[in-house]
Formats: C-alpha cells, sequence, structure tokens
C-alpha cells in the first residue's frame, strides 16, 4: 500500500532539500561565502610603469590601484580596479576603462 509520512522520512526529505538547495546557491553563487571579481589591467616589471597606468585608471569613482606580488623570486607590480561584487560589474568597469583588461575571480 502506500507508504506513510514518519517524522524520520519527512526529516530525511527536508535535510535533502536543504542540502539541494544549498548546493543550488553555491553553484549560483548565493553561498554564504560572496564571490568577488578583480579588473587586472596590467602585470608589469616596473613599479613607475604601473603606477603610470593606474593614474589614468578611474571609473565610476573608484581608482585603479598597484599590488606587488613575487613570481619566481622578481617582483612584479598588478593594475587593479575591485573588487566587484559580480563577474558583470567587473566586466563593466574593465570596458568602461577602455583599455585592454581581463576579469579574475576574488581579490588578490
Amino acid at each position: 500500500g502506500p507508504t506513510r509520512a514518519t517524522p524520520e522520512t519527512e526529516r530525511a526529505r527536508t535535510d535533502r532539500n536543504d542540502r539541494e538547495d544549498q548546493e543550488a546557491d553555491v553553484a549560483q553563487g548565493r553561498s554564504g561565502v560572496r564571490t568577488s571579481w578583480t579588473v587586472s589591467f596590467a602585470t608589469l616589471l616596473q613599479e613607475e610603469k604601473a603606477r603610470d597606468l593606474a593614474k589614468g585608471i578611474k571609473v565610476d569613482g573608484r581608482s585603479a590601484r598597484v599590488m606587488s606580488s613575487l613570481r619566481d623570486g622578481v617582483t612584479i607590480w598588478r593594475v587593479l580596479l575591485g573588487p566587484f561584487n559580480s563577474r558583470e560589474a567587473a566586466e563593466r568597469a574593465g570596458m568602461a576603462a577602455g583599455i585592454p583588461y581581463w576579469v579574475f575571480e576574488g581579490v588578490p
């Protein structure tokens, strides 16, 4: 005959639905951890060139910044704008800057 719902089967169904909802949230970027996006305009070997480039990049009142990091023992200078709350917002900012760019997930 038909299966009667017991508290255990109800709880299992609710747990499964919660898990599926969480998986859907993660897939759509709605998890508790907010994904951020950064626009990168250049990676240069000379700080002065990076700073000169960054000075000319301003989008919606936000200025590009220069960050240094080490790659294979060499200091590199990255010209960045962000973070942004969505890839679309980062892409819009990159386009508005009017120079070549790429967008990556996260904050350096």
